[in-house]
């Protein structure tokens, strides 16, 4: 798994994306709260036909922050990845974002205008964003429902050795 992880600490914003190293990962989704803003998290349902998604995108920005997810998909089939439909490959790349407008958002001032950046640069640092918070993510979780997390594996693992 890559993880990139970008902010912006002036804009008190950022985003991180999930990238599978073999293309292509299983995942799933809880959406919760009063005003969820989620793009293709419905293809994480068991039911879903893509079975599989190729990117996982967390950002800031409000219902802006999503359109980074183009950003991702962009990425994504350039290099040949994504959903084969018979038509075209499609990346699936479910995304999750925060209201965090009023915190002097950059995502939001970028799809205003008031800002300009190089899409390339913006592509590289979203998925920095995105494995250093999936990196942070994976060492500080918790296990649920009798599933346990990375470092209870590895504190299991040490306990088997000694």
């Amino acid at each position: 798994m890559s993880i990139g992880h970008w902010h912006d600490p002036i804009g008190v914003t950022g985003c991180t994306v999930l990238l599978p190293i073999a293309g292509a990962m299983r995942a799933g989704v809880a959406v919760a709260g009063g005003a969820p803003g989620t793009r293709e998290t419905d293809l994480l349902a068991p039911t879903a036909t893509a079975s599989e998604v190729h990117a996982r995108l967390l950002t800031g920005g409000s219902a802006f922050g999503l359109d980074a997810a183009g950003g991702v998909m962009t990425y994504l089939r350039e290099r040949g990845i994504g959903f084969e439909t018979g038509v075209a490959r499609v990346p699936i790349v479910p995304a999750a974002v925060i209201f965090d407008l009023d915190n002097g958002d950059t995502i939001f001032a970028l799809s205003t205008g008031e800002r300009t950046a190089s899409l390339d640069v913006l592509g590289v640092v979203a998925v920095e964003v995105v494995a250093a918070a999936i990196r942070r993510a994976v060492v500080t979780a918790t296990g649920l429902a009798g599933v346990p997390a990375a470092s209870e594996l590895d504190q299991q693992a040490a306990n088997e050795r000694t």
